[in-house]
């Protein structure tokens, strides 16, 4: 019952908006108390935050109106969007802009959650010389961003990118270069620039965002608020049947650990229909394993304000 309703409260707000390092021996630490933590995303959810555990801190924080693609720059070359935006992608199957200029006809396709490099919507897209339009989304107010059409071509480790307004010929041509301190480098198609919208890779573990997540049994895509672990090389896994309190050191299933970027997910809030709030399972826990191979235990006890407003998530976490 709650699935199907969070299922309700997610398609209305579609239809408003339209590498692994090399294991090494940890020393022993100091086992501290739990900790907690709100992250302002804002009743919005415009925020994009970056956590450090260990420090208990944000690391860096930048509106999801930032930006519109990044490229990885580890050696998997792939292309993402931001999904946080609701941008999605369609393979005109053309190779000339000028006959590249309505949305007629297309199959646009959004980025997977789970992070997996073949479940994006541009994965291989310079394979060919095809190309693709790309829907920039919605603004605050959910008016269509527009679209822009573009072709992308593997340069070595760089991506060259050639772009134009749909209903434009006049193209641009920029060119990511991979810096390996990063996830990725990002790209603005609205302001045309280069944008910094992560923190070093191995400073962070978790980022609080909104993104698109797609239900494969109802074949729908939804905008969803949740948490995505860091690709760099922290690992998760759930830990529902153990209270929060008992789980120690001693509990851990490294066998359990999941790379997927939405293991932690959303679904640790659900929507009461009947209260027209927001409710937080304060009991499904997360262990999670960073890049420096420490352990930690966390769950999620809030999401609102002290002035009542929603886009507020609270954590609390500890080091085991």
């Amino acid at each position: 019952m709650k699935r199907i309703e969070s299922l309700l409260l997610l398609a209305i707000v579609v239809l408003m908006s339209s590498c692994w390092k090399e294991e090494e021996a940890v020393d022993p630490y100091p086992r501290g108390n739990s900790m907690e933590a709100q992250l302002e995303m804002g009743s919005g959810y415009e925020d994009q935050i970056y956590f450090n555990l260990g420090d208990n801190q944000i690391v860096k924080s930048n509106s999801k109106y930032l930006w519109d693609i990044a490229f990885s720059c580890q050696s998997d070359s792939t292309i993402r969007l931001n999904s946080g935006r609701n941008i999605r992608a369609a393979n005109s199957g053309l190779t000339d802009f000028l006959l590249v200029n309505d949305t007629s006809g297309q199959e646009f396709k959004w980025d997977w959650s789970n992070g997996k490099n073949d479940s994006t919507a541009l994965y291989g897209a310079f394979f060919s010389d095809n190309i693709f339009i790309i829907d920039l989304g919605s603004d605050a107010d959910f008016n269509s961003l527009g679209f822009i059409k573009a072709r992308f071509t593997l340069d070595g480790e760089n991506l060259q990118v050639e772009y134009a307004s749909l209903e434009s010929n006049d193209t641009k041509t920029v060119t990511l270069i991979p810096d390996q301190a990063f996830n990725h480098v990002h790209y603005s198609f609205l302001t045309d620039e280069y944008v910094s919208a992560e923190p070093p890779k191995d400073s962070y573990d978790v980022v609080f965002t909104q993104y698109v997540y797609y239900f494969e049994e109802e074949q729908l895509a939804y905008l969803v608020v949740g948490t995505l672990i860091n690709p760099y090389s922290t690992v998760c896994y759930k830990e529902f049947e153990l209270a929060f309190d008992d789980i120690s050191a001693s509990e851990i299933d490294e066998g359990k650990f999941s790379t997927d970027h939405d293991i932690i997910g959303y679904d640790w809030k659900y929507f009461n229909l009947g209260e027209g709030t927001f409710v937080v399972q304060d009991e499904q826990n997360y262990i999670l394993k960073d890049s420096d191979g420490f352990f930690y235990k966390l769950h999620f006890t809030g999401f609102y304000n002290k002035n009542g407003e929603k886009g507020y998530p609270v954590i609390a976490h500890a080091k085991i």
